[in-house]
């Protein structure tokens, strides 16, 4: 079997069907199957993953996205003018 093409539709579709990934990959779907699970056993999958789209629901996570990087960049400015405060200090 394929496994780098079985795995590849995983990746676009993680919901497609067996049949539908067995008359892909010209396999049966017993064998289909098997194959997910070990790849699930040997963790080549560690999961499945859903895409949403936040602009469709009341759920605003860019807001504490954009809040956590301003966070991260005034705590590498204020690292960056302690180490220059430090070096000029010597």
């Amino acid at each position: 079997m394929d496994e780098n093409l079985l795995l590849t539709l995983l990746h676009n579709n993680a919901r497609m069907d067996v049949t539908d990934l067995a008359m892909a990959l010209n396999e049966t779907e017993d064998n289909v199957v098997d194959t997910i699970s070990q790849l699930e056993k040997d963790k080549v999958i560690c999961g499945y993953h859903t895409i949403i789209n936040w602009d469709r629901t009341n759920v605003d996570n860019v807001m504490a996205l954009i809040q956590l990087m301003q966070l991260l960049n005034v705590s590498m400015v204020m690292i960056v003018l302690l180490k220059r405060s430090m070096h000029s200090q010597k």
